[in-house]
C-alpha cells in the first residue's frame, strides 16, 4: 500500500531524460543531445538542472570528474507540459578512455520546489584513439 502511494506521487512529479546522439566518443569530440523535461500531474516550479560526469568503477564506487552543466531556472512547468534544453559537452584529452575497470556516466538532476529531485543516468564510453 505504501509503495503504491509512493509510486503515485512519483508519477505526479516532473522527470528529466538526457537523450544523447551517441554514447561513444573520442577525445576532443563534442557529444550532443537534449534534456527532455516532462511535466507531471500538476504544475511545478523548476529551480535548477545539473549534469555531472561521474567515473563509475567495477566495484560500483563513484568519483566526480566534473560538473558538465548547471542551469539555474525560475520557471513553472505546467501539468503535462514538455520542455527541451539542448546539451553539448566537449570530451577533453585529459580524460582516460573507458576500460573494463571503469566507465563514465552523465548523472542529471532536475531540482524543483520543496527540494524534490528527478534523476537520470546515461553511460558515456570514451574510446581509445
Amino acid at each position: 500500500m505504501l509503495k503504491n502511494i509512493k509510486n503515485f506521487f512519483a508519477r505526479s512529479l516532473p522527470n528529466v531524460d538526457l537523450v544523447l546522439e551517441k554514447n561513444e566518443v573520442r577525445h576532443d569530440e563534442t557529444i550532443a543531445g537534449d534534456f527532455y523535461i516532462k511535466g507531471g500531474a500538476k504544475q511545478q516550479k523548476l529551480k535548477r538542472l545539473e549534469c555531472i560526469l561521474l567515473k563509475v568503477y567495477k566495484d560500483e564506487s563513484k568519483e566526480t570528474v566534473e560538473t558538465v552543466k548547471t542551469i539555474l531556472m525560475s520557471r513553472t512547468l505546467l501539468a503535462k507540459e514538455n520542455a527541451m534544453i539542448p546539451f553539448t559537452f566537449l570530451v577533453s584529452k585529459e580524460m582516460e578512455p573507458s576500460t573494463e575497470e571503469f566507465t563514465y556516466k552523465l548523472h542529471t538532476n532536475l531540482f524543483f520546489a520543496e527540494n524534490k529531485v528527478s534523476t537520470d543516468h546515461d553511460e558515456l564510453v570514451i574510446v581509445k584513439e
